[in-house]
Formats: C-alpha cells, structure tokens, sequence
C-alpha cells in the first residue's frame, strides 16, 4: 500500500450524518456521488424494481419490499446507497439497518470500479445474498449469489429463481 493511500482521511458514520450532498462512505473514505444519475440509468432502475414487484405480486409475497435508493449504514465506517435493494418490511427508519437481501448497481462509465469493486466485496462480506449488476452499455444482467461467503455467477435465464429465505420467487427479467 503506498503512502498517500495510508495518510487519506477516514470518515466515520458521525462525520457522514454532518455533510450536505448526496456521498458514499466505504471503509472510511468519503465518495462523492456526483450529479444525479442521467435517464438510461433511472429507466433500468424502474424497468428492474418493475420486475421484482410484479414477482412479488405473483407470489402473494408480503414480507419482502423493493426500495430504490435508500442509504445502507452497514457500520460506522460503510454507508452505501444501492440503486435497488430487497428488504425485510417494514423499514423502520429512515435507512437500511440490516444487510438486504438483494441489491442492484446499475454501473455507468463513471461508476463502474465503484460498483463492480468496492461494492462488490463489501455486499458479499456483510451477507447480501443477491448482487446485481446491470451494465448500461453492454445491456447486460449480471446475477452473483453468495454460496459459502462468495459471490458465484449464476446463469441468467429467465425466468431467474431467487431464494430470499422463506419466500421463493422466479423474476421475469424479459
């Protein structure tokens, strides 16, 4: 590790609470989020979060709720902002406390070694069991289960099974 990356600044989840704007904080390194994320982007976010309620609907499924962009403070040094998530219902407070089941990232040229990298070891070390990740250029669905504490690339065909636990739903991405 080279010294300028030991000597950055780490933030804390009290540091977090006192910024203005809309910021990451991943192993206590403060990520700035940049303007807001451009239409492609919003419309697959929608197209997904579509799906997964539909399923949901489908399977009369009651305890699991789909959020888009809502802050999870994993601890005092990670708070991350997925594009999607699947959580427990009801959401008590204003973020996400508890590990999702799933989240979604959906990469652009900008935020691709952010999603694909940090975020990817962070769901899989804090016990996301589904992570996501939608390529805008490519168009393409990526689906990574955690089996034994890794993420697996699982095949993506649709109908596509998700096991969230007690309630098992097939997603039609098509």
């Amino acid at each position: 590790m080279n010294a300028a990356y030991r000597y950055r600044p780490r933030y804390s989840l009290a540091d977090y609470r006192r910024w203005e704007g809309d910021w990451e904080l991943i192993d206590g390194l403060a990520i700035d989020m940049g303007p807001s994320p451009l239409g492609p982007h919003g419309a697959m976010v929608a197209d997904l979060a579509y799906h997964f309620k539909a399923a949901f609907r489908q399977y009369k499924v009651t305890s699991l709720e789909v959020v888009v962009e809502i802050d999870w403070v994993v601890d005092d040094s990670n708070v991350v902002r997925p594009d999607l998530a699947i959580v427990a219902k009801p959401i008590k407070e204003e973020h996400i406390h508890c590990p999702p089941f799933l989240v979604v990232e959906v990469a652009s040229s900008s935020t691709a070694e952010k999603d694909r990298i940090a975020k990817f070891e962070l769901y899989q070390q804090h016990g996301v069991k589904y992570y996501l990740s939608a390529d805008l250029v490519e168009k393409r669905l990526e689906i990574f289960q955690r089996i034994d504490g890794s993420y697996k690339l699982q095949p993506t065909e649709s109908p596509h099974p998700f096991d969230f636990g007690d309630v098992n739903v097939e997603v039609d991405f098509q």
